[in-house]
């Protein structure tokens, strides 16, 4: 049986829209843009697919931040949430009017963009957006929990 194993990252703000108090940046990365997959702070990995069913779940049915993962006291709202899976660049490269995947966009996307999970959010409270600034933390950290498989390790 599969042991369940907390997982989690954390990646530095791309984007802090300061008027807007919208925050954006990568949520989690599953693998560099040249296929090697990063791990996480206990060394595990998550696979794409894997990711990908997790932000789907997120979206579904969290759609809040937390300070800390303080998630008894949201203090943000998902804006914005993307996985950059093979599948999701090419559709991101396909013309919207003929449907037909521009291959030399989708081969320069893979090239440069890691497969993983990006994404927003709006920080509502001025005083929690000030705080959160201040405070130096300039990054999202994922939590979650997840089973062990011997492909993870």
């Amino acid at each position: 049986m599969a042991e369940r194993v907390a997982i989690g990252g954390s990646y530095n703000v791309a984007k802090a829209s300061e008027p807007d108090q919208n925050v954006f940046g990568w949520f989690s990365v599953a693998a560099l843009a040249d296929g090697s997959p990063v791990a996480d702070r206990e060394g595990d990995v998550i696979p794409i697919e894997e990711l990908e069913k997790a932000s789907h779940e997120f979206v579904r049915f969290a759609r809040a931040s937390g300070v800390e993962h303080n998630g008894e006291d949201p203090d943000g709202e998902l804006i914005t949430s993307i996985v950059f899976s093979d599948d999701i660049i090419d559709a991101l490269s396909t013309d919207g009017t003929t449907g037909e995947i521009d291959q030399e966009l989708a081969s320069i996307m893979k090239a440069r963009l890691p497969r993983g999970w990006f994404g927003g959010f709006h920080i509502p409270d001025p005083e929690v957006w000030s705080q959160t600034l201040a405070s130096g933390k300039s990054s999202f950290s994922i939590e979650g929990y997840a089973d062990e498989t011997e492909e993870s390790r």
